[in-house]
C-alpha cells in the first residue's frame, strides 16, 4: 500500500516499512524471474524419463536446446509434444530471449546488469498510488511494467503445464492400454 509519507507526521515505524518494501520488492521480482527459468530447465530435465528408454538421448539440461531439438533436430520424434512446443513457449521466450533478436527478462537481470526501478502512479480516488516497476538493462527498458509482464508470462507458462502435463498423461496411458492418469476432476 503506497501513500504519501511525510516523516514529520507519518510514524518512523511506517517510513522505515516503505523504505524497506523499496528494496525488497525488486529483490522479490529478480528471484521470481531466475527462478522461473530455472523451473524451465527442471522441466526440461523432466521430459526425458516420460519417454522411457525412447528418451535416454535426449537433451536434458536446456529448456531452450530442447525445444530446439524437438522444433528442428527431431521434429518427427513426439509430433504431438513439439506443436504444444511450437505454439505454447512465448513465456519461454519472455523470460529467457531468443537472441540475437530479444533479450529475456533472466538474461537482461543476469547478463546485462538489468536493475528493477520502482515508480509509482498516484491514483485519482484517493491518497494511494499503484506501483510500477521497470526493468531495464545496459542499454534499453527491457519491460515497463514488470510486474504485469511476469502476470501474462505466468499464465502462459500454465497453459504450457497444462497441455504438457495432458500430453504425457495421455502416453503414458496409451503406453500402458489403461488410465493410470485421469485428468478429469471430481
Amino acid at each position: 500500500n503506497v501513500r504519501e509519507l511525510e516523516p514529520p507526521t507519518a510514524p518512523v515505524e511506517e517510513v522505515a516499512g516503505h523504505a524497506a518494501a523499496l528494496t525488497d520488492i525488486p529483490i522479490h521480482l529478480e528471484t521470481l524471474i531466475v527462478y522461473l527459468r530455472i523451473f524451465a530447465d527442471c522441466i526440461a530435465n523432466l521430459t526425458p524419463y516420460l519417454y522411457g528408454q525412447k528418451g535416454k538421448h535426449l537433451t536434458r539440461d536446456s529448456f531452450r536446446e530442447q525445444r530446439a531439438w524437438f522444433l528442428i533436430k527431431r521434429p518427427t520424434f513426439d509430433c504431438a509434444y513439439a506443436a504444444i512446443l511450437k505454439s505454447n513457449t512465448r513465456w519461454f521466450d519472455v523470460l529467457a530471449g531468443n537472441q540475437p533478436k530479444f533479450v529475456g527478462l533472466r538474461d537482461a537481470v543476469i547478463h546485462y546488469r538489468g536493475g528493477i526501478q520502482l515508480m509509482y502512479q498516484p491514483t485519482r480516488t484517493d491518497h494511494s498510488a499503484k506501483v510500477m516497476a521497470t526493468l531495464f538493462s545496459d542499454y534499453k527498458t527491457i519491460s515497463s511494467d514488470l510486474v504485469t509482464t511476469l502476470q501474462k508470462l505466468f499464465q502462459d507458462m500454465c497453459v504450457f503445464l497444462d497441455r504438457f502435463v495432458g500430453h504425457f498423461a495421455q502416453l503414458a496411458n496409451s503406453r500402458t492400454k489403461s488410465l493410470i492418469f485421469s485428468l478429469l476432476y471430481a
